[in-house]
C-alpha cells in the first residue's frame, strides 16, 4: 500500500479525507462479460481482443479481468482515432 503524508495543519485535514475516501473505493475489476455487455459486443470478441493483446486486460490464474479505468481510456482512446479516421476519408472525398 502507498503511503503519503500530508502536512494536515495546511489543509484543515481534507487531504485525509480524500485519501480515505479514495482508498475505500478501489479500482473494480471488470469481467470478460461485463466489458462485452459495455462495449456492446459478444464475450468471444473481447476474448479474441486479449489473445491478440488489443485490448488492456489483467491475467490472474486462469481468469481474465479488466481494470475499469483502463477500459475506459482504451475506449475514448478508440472514440478520438475514429473520429480522426471519419474525419479524413470525408476529406478525401
Amino acid at each position: 500500500m502507498k503511503r503519503t503524508y500530508v502536512n494536515m495543519a495546511e489543509d484543515g485535514g481534507a487531504a485525509t479525507a480524500s485519501l480515505e475516501s479514495r482508498e475505500s473505493q478501489p479500482n473494480r475489476l471488470l469481467t470478460v462479460d461485463q466489458v462485452a455487455s459495455r462495449l456492446q459486443v459478444k464475450p468471444r470478441t473481447v476474448y479474441h481482443w486479449v489473445h491478440e493483446q488489443y485490448i488492456p486486460s489483467i491475467k490472474l490464474g486462469s481468469l481474465i479481468r479488466f481494470d475499469q479505468n483502463s477500459i475506459a481510456t482504451w475506449v475514448k482512446k478508440r472514440e478520438t482515432v475514429g473520429r480522426i479516421t471519419r474525419r479524413l476519408e470525408l476529406d478525401v472525398h
